[in-house]
This record gives C-alpha cells, sequence and structure tokens, in this order.
C-alpha cells in the first residue's frame, strides 16, 4: 500500500510541476515522439543510424517488459515495465550515462 502512495505522490508531483510555462531542453525526449512530437531527434547531432549487439551500444541493461515510450530528462531516462513475478506496474529512473537503474 506504501509503494502505491509514494507512486501515485511521485505521479502527481511530476504532472504537477510541467505547466505551459515549462521549457524543455533540445535534447530532453518529454513525451511520447519526443519534443516536437514527430519522433525525431533533429537537435541531437551525430547519433547513429544503425546498431547491433555490439556496434554502437554505449550500456546494456536489463529491464522488465513494458509497452511504454521513455522520456528523457537531462541525464535520466524514464520508463514503466511490468513486472510479471510480482505482477505489478514498475516506474523506472535510468542514468543516462551508465544505464545504472
Amino acid at each position: 500500500m506504501m509503494h502505491r502512495i509514494v507512486t501515485l505522490s511521485l505521479l502527481i508531483g511530476l504532472a504537477g510541476g510541467l505547466t505551459a510555462e515549462t521549457k524543455f531542453a533540445e535534447t530532453d525526449w518529454p513525451n511520447w515522439r519526443g519534443l516536437t512530437s514527430d519522433g525525431q531527434a533533429k537537435f541531437e547531432k551525430g547519433l547513429p543510424t544503425e546498431w547491433s549487439e555490439t556496434k554502437n551500444v554505449v550500456w546494456k541493461t536489463p529491464i522488465p517488459s513494458g509497452v511504454s515510450s521513455p522520456c528523457i530528462w537531462g541525464d535520466r531516462i524514464f520508463l514503466t515495465s511490468f513486472n510479471k513475478d510480482d505482477r505489478k506496474l514498475e516506474s523506472l529512473c535510468i542514468d543516462r550515462q551508465t544505464g545504472q537503474i
């Protein structure tokens, strides 16, 4: 029960902090399909256009399955997942530089 209250409080706090006055950095990906809602990272220069298991991979982090679109805010990546073992929804925050949850 406490976990639900903390998660709900966090979500309300995040939603409350995003107002019409909020300014996003050009490198943030604050919503589905990115900053300009077209699925392109136009402002980020030098991004790879191809990758494999080893090519253009900075880090790998195992995460539970999910269907959310990640949001990037500064050096943090936020996404939701579903923990099948516990049968619970989870909100994850991943360090963009290291891949640590």
